[in-house]
């Protein structure tokens, strides 16, 4: 199916949906170079989930999309994670319910007396175990089962008698289990496992069991069945597919489905719940105990795989779409099953430590992009931003997707584009990447960006010559020592860290592909894709097949690297220990105890080109002696590092993308393994419109056989370099700009004329809150003592510790439940007006506040009918005309609320719009005149504490005189905002991300003294959150 490469957002439908409003906000999308987007129902939605009218909303979508050759996909749930079609598939059958598996273990000793409370459940196991010299017997047990009954924990008081003669009643609730025993002479330890429907999950109460096929046909029926009926016709048109999110084998202590017993007798013919005690309890060198924890992860992988996603992926082809999505990543075999596999990645800012790679497989690049290649999928997506928050800018965004495109991902899936950000919806994993941000404006750079390098790079090859082996299994047999699988975990992080930042590209290859590779001329061959080395990260075991190919391999002369630990454990009917003891001449036992307890290993050649390296941290010296590099980046100091790189080929041209994810400066040299002959130029390519090529001088050193270029980076600076090989003819192609004559330091220390673009807020953010009850007879009221921040008011409670009479509720023989009382909320705070000759505006969101409510301005009473609809920062927005009511000195501005629901209340701040400055003087925010010069980015100190738009610093310079030629501008200072230049009134460019330079010809600088303006755009933190970022903690502050 043809994909597009551009941006393809989460659009979260998350309010009232209007036509109008969804046609406004695919022709901004469309504008700014966003090529589709993802339909995502959302907490907040005002319509009904896959109703007629649902149907209808999603139709005008799909009709707008159309116009401008956009992509629409479905997302499959309401709101997630995928699989209980909001609900209807347990509404339908409460049978297909997730139920969780639980146990507890107790040591007991001889004549004690045991008692064990558990919840309301169905027991699987009671037993007591032998333990003799502090080994557990495991056929000499007592079965505790009749040991087990029923209590009731509660008692109950009503007055609600069936006759007059009485009215009082006892009752009782809470029922409960529990295993009362005294235990026999000797040790004993007691299993009891029990399981119970999933309670308390997140939207839904509970979930479905996403291992059982009945459930999830139910739910493709009741989802995906709808969408066919209604919209089919544009499946695989317009509609390319349908994501599936987060749906994972429901777990608390292990994964767990009511059917897997009778699976696991059927797959292996054992008791599974006999064996659970085993599962949990065996320590990883007991070798009966590491098959049955691989056979039960084994179980569950290829049960979920057969049930949900072979399910899907079967319906999604029947009806020419695709299958996409991210979800936890069981093992990487399991993203064989759908077209496109994803990753959820990419929430942090610039300049914090890059979590390039992750422990969490659900986060990792590279396990996505390495089986996309294995598998042949068309792409790999991430879903990426959210949970960053409202301080989010363009670098940051750039930052994130120049790491993810470096480890494969070319499908962005940012999260999200709100429809709304009204009320509570902001605070919905934030931020939304969409028209509320001020620098929404310059998103076309961005897509440009994105767009154009995934392009280039998708038509030609990774160079990738190392495979690394995938340890998962090790990880599921090592599940229940928390020490030994973090350990395993950490390494196979750590190693996959290094050969990035050794400039060593690899794919990380599942076990079950292990078996495929061959061996030619002592080379590694997959697919007939040769590769140099083989590694096998920290492992206590590995499945046969794999196991005896690398055997194979190191017979054979191919290199094969073994890291840290030796498999050890036997999964599957082979003793892998015995065969590596008479193979490699070693123990792998002892080699497992020493790496369990970080003693030190020492390095060794075992056969042929197979050495085991002990220590992880060796590997960065080995690497270049054991794999050649095609490219390799080297520094000024000995002590630097942070570049990394990928290289790709091509027949004409091949491409190094190589960028600088650290918050520094770096200046480094690039060694390519070219003879001097083979290329005939290289240059950094344009990725947006405002970029311009740039050719880049080598140096060739025939005895090295290597290519030599400097380059300097900015901090997260990145380049495309394009290699033109000598088979291409050579033509007399010039840059579009010449090298530059003169550079420009442009200083952000001094003060500037600054304006804003917009009217300034007033944000008020804490508020004193007064409770007025009226029980009965009796009237009170209660005070809080600090003051509190706009959220549900069973929030502020909480916070303020404010006490409230209960109310309760109760049904005749059932425990009372305490409710919350009708009462009043006033929010109360002052601000102080000290010049008001202009217009004000008292403005909030549609959804600011919930309940019945009014608001007195210095005793006018302000109605909601009184406010009408102006945008300010959203379409929203609500504003009233407050200009006659400020009064100079000392404002009281108060909110009156009718309390009935817990989520009624202030939920959103408050804001009063003008074209004066706002400053904190004695705690107390004052309404003041607005300067008129300010230091850049002293938002603060300027007056505009809270402002979220554009901001303008302009200031007159004496230029020297200069030749014909171009002009750099440049800014030094590490800056994250979008910055336009503009001289003389005339616009030269904008700049989202780092490098902020401009070149400018000099006959626009011809006269001595120019205007010399930038235009610099805000986030939204500050005006949703009253919060700055401080830059050399990257820690938020409150303002």
């Amino acid at each position: 199916m043809n994909i597009n490469f551009k941006i393809k957002p989460f659009w979260f439908w998350n309010g009232k949906i209007n036509n109008d409003e969804i046609a406004e906000q695919i022709a901004q999308m469309h504008e700014k170079g966003i090529g589709g987007f993802f339909i995502h129902p959302r907490q907040g939605l005002e319509i009904p989930y896959l109703s007629h009218e649902w149907f209808e909303k999603v139709s005008v979508a799909i009709e707008c999309a159309k116009k401008y050759n956009m992509e629409v996909w479905l997302y499959d749930e309401y709101p997630y994670p995928s699989g209980i079609s909001a609900g209807e598939v347990i509404a339908q059958h409460p049978e297909y319910q997730a139920f969780i598996l639980d146990y507890k273990i107790v040591d007991a000793k001889g004549n004690e007396e045991i008692c064990i409370e558990i919840p309301m459940s169905e027991v699987l196991l009671a037993r007591a175990y032998k333990v003799r010299n502090n080994a557990i017997i495991w056929n000499e047990y007592i079965d505790l089962i009749d040991n087990i009954g029923i209590i009731y924990k509660e008692h109950i008081y009503q007055e609600s008698g069936l006759t007059f003669y009485n009215r009082k009643r006892y009752f009782v609730g809470d029922n409960a289990k529990v295993l009362k025993w005294k235990a026999p002479k000797g040790e004993w330890k007691i299993f009891l496992f029990y399981q119970y429907p999933l309670k308390n999950f997140k939207y839904f109460g509970t979930f479905i069991d996403p291992l059982n096929k009945d459930a999830v046909k139910l739910f493709i029926q009741t989802t995906h069945e709808k969408y066919k009926k209604h919209l089919g016709h544009e499946f695989g048109k317009t509609i390319k597919g349908i994501f599936t999110d987060e749906t994972a084998p429901v777990s608390v202590k292990l994964p767990w489905s009511k059917l897997l017993p009778k699976l696991f007798e059927q797959t292996y013919g054992e008791n599974l719940i006999e064996k659970l005690p085993q599962i949990i309890c065996l320590d990883i060198f007991d070798t009966a105990g590491s098959k049955i924890k691989y056979q039960f992860w084994k179980l569950v992988v290829d049960t979920f795989i057969e049930s949900y996603d072979k399910q899907i992926l079967e319906w999604c082809h029947q009806n020419n779409l695709l299958y996409v999505g991210e979800k936890p990543i069981l093992r990487s075999s399991q993203l064989a099953f759908m077209d496109i596999p994803g990753i959820d990645a990419g929430h942090q800012k610039a300049g914090d430590i890059p979590q390039v790679v992750s422990e969490n497989y659900r986060a990792n690049p590279k396990i996505a992009s390495s089986a996309a290649h294995f598998y042949k999928k068309e792409r790999v997506l991430c879903e990426c931003f959210h949970s960053i928050g409202w301080s989010m800018t363009m670098q940051d965004m750039k930052w994130i997707f120049d790491w993810l495109i470096l480890q494969g991902i070319d499908m962005f899936v940012p999260h999200a584009f709100y429809y709304s950000a009204d009320g509570l919806k902001k605070h919905d994993a934030p931020p939304s990447a969409f028209f509320q941000m001020p620098w929404w404006k310059h998103q076309k750079a961005m897509s440009e960006y994105v767009e154009n390098i995934i392009k280039m790079i998708k038509n030609c090859k990774r160079k990738v010559d190392v495979l690394v082996v995938d340890p998962i299994t090790s990880q599921w047999t090592c599940f229940n020592d928390r020490k030994v699988k973090e350990k395993i975990s950490k390494d196979f992080c750590r190693i996959q860290q290094i050969l990035l930042e050794e400039n060593v590209d690899y794919y990380v290859i599942d076990q079950s592909l292990v078996g495929s590779l061959e061996c030619r001329n002592q080379k590694i061959y997959y697919d007939n894709e040769k590769f140099e080395l083989l590694i096998i990260p920290p492992v206590t075991n590995l499945e046969k097949e794999a196991y005896m190919k690398i055997k194979d391999l190191i017979l054979k002369g191919c290199k094969v690297v073994f890291i840290g630990c030796l498999p050890f454990q036997n999964i599957e009917d082979f003793d892998v220990a015995k065969d590596i003891s008479n193979f490699l001449g070693v123990n792998p036992m002892d080699i497992a105890k020493a790496y369990t307890t970080d003693s030190k290993l020492n390095n060794t050649v075992f056969l042929n080109s197979c050495i085991f390296i002990g220590n992880i941290e060796d590997l960065a010296t080995k690497i270049d002696k054991i794999c050649k590099k095609p490219v390799s980046v080297s520094y000024e100091s000995s002590n630097d590092r942070g570049i990394l790189c990928v290289y790709f080929e091509n027949t004409e041209h091949d491409f190094l993308f190589i960028i600088n994810p650290t918050n520094e400066k770096k200046i480094c040299k690039v060694h390519l393994n070219f003879n001097a002959d083979e290329i005939n130029k290289i240059y950094s390519v344009p990725l947006t419109s405002q970029d311009s090529e740039e050719e880049i001088n080598f140096e060739n050193s025939s005895e090295k056989k290597q290519m030599v270029f400097s380059m300097d980076f900015e901090p997260f600076q990145s380049y495309l370099i394009k290699l033109e090989k000598s088979c291409v003819k050579k033509n007399n192609h010039k840059n579009n700009i010449e090298k530059r004559a003169f550079q420009y330091k442009i200083s952000l220390e001094d003060p500037w004329k600054f304006s804003i673009e917009s009217l300034n807020p007033l944000r008020l953010g804490r508020w004193n809150l007064k409770l007025n009850f009226n029980n009965e007879n009796e009237q009170y009221s209660v005070t809080s003592k600090i003051p509190v921040a706009p959220k549900p008011i069973i929030d502020q409670l909480e916070e303020a510790k404010i006490a409230v009479p209960i109310k309760t509720k109760s049904f005749f023989g059932c425990p009372k439940e305490i409710t919350l009382p009708s009462f009043e909320a006033i929010y109360t705070t002052p601000f102080f007006v000290d010049a008001r000759d202009q217009k004000f505006w008292l403005v909030i969101e549609d959804e600011s506040i919930k309940g019945e409510w009014f608001i007195l301005l210095n005793g006018y009473t302000i109605l909601p009918k009184d406010f009408v609809p102006k945008r300010f920062y959203s379409h929203t927005n609500l504003a009233y005309d407050i200009s006659n009511l400020i009064k100079l000195g000392e404002n009281q501005l108060s909110v009156c609320v009718k309390i009935s629901k817990s989520f009624d209340g202030l939920l959103t701040p408050i804001y009063i719009f003008s074209m004066a400055g706002v400053f904190k003087l004695n705690d107390s925010w004052h309404i003041g005149k607005l300067p008129t010069q300010g230091c850049f980015g002293k938002d603060i100190e300027n007056g505009i504490p809270f402002y979220a738009g554009f901001i303008k610093y302009e200031k007159d310079l004496q230029m020297p005189s200069l030749e014909s030629g171009f002009v750099e501008f440049f800014i030094e200072d590490n800056i994250d905002r979008c910055v336009s230049l503009y001289i003389n009134d005339e616009f030269i460019g904008t700049r989202c991300w780092q490098p902020y330079r401009w070149k400018v010809a000099s006959d626009l600088l011809s006269s001595k003294k120019i205007k010399f303006t930038l235009e610099v755009s805000t986030s939204m933190l500050q005006l949703f959150e009253g919060e700055v970022i401080e830059p050399k903690m990257h820690k938020i502050k409150t303002i």
